[in-house]
């Protein structure tokens, strides 16, 4: 059985969104846990890649932080570094869909705001380019 999540994308639309695919795991994580990557594409470094190409670039492996890290990291976010707060942090191991309307995939990512903080935001995956000077995928640290 899935999960639902009433929320707002990352251009503000109002969804209803649901979990389809989703890492699980431990649920409490602290900043020191993780860490900041890019993935390589086919084995070489890249400095953007479009979102469709995204089994391309993440192995299984790199997909092991997902959703509930996100909510976790969101409690403890003042522990962050500062240094992220450049960055969109993209949560692969969580995949949403929408529930009515069309099938269009997302992704968490906790996004850095001047007003609110850190806030959890929904990214759509297949139409977007990531770049390397924007955006970071988290996961455990190895």
């Amino acid at each position: 059985m899935s999960r639902g999540i009433k929320t707002k994308t990352r251009k503000l639309e109002v969804e209803n969104l649901e979990v389809i695919s989703d890492i699980g795991g431990v649920e409490e994580i602290s900043p020191c846990d993780v860490e900041l990557f890019f993935p390589l594409f086919r084995g070489r470094d890249t400095t953007a890649f479009h979102a469709a190409d995204i089994c391309d670039h993440l192995k299984e492996v790199d997909r092991d932080v997902g959703l509930r890290h996100a909510e976790s990291l969101l409690k403890v976010q003042g522990r962050l570094p500062e240094e992220w707060k450049k960055y969109f942090l993209l949560f692969p191991g969580t995949v949403l869909r929408v529930v009515h309307g069309k099938k269009l995939l997302y992704m968490p990512s906790l996004t850095w705001t001047q007003n609110s903080g850190w806030v959890i935001y929904y990214y759509l995956i297949w139409r977007r380019d990531w770049s390397r000077d924007k955006h970071a995928f988290i996961r455990m640290k190895r």
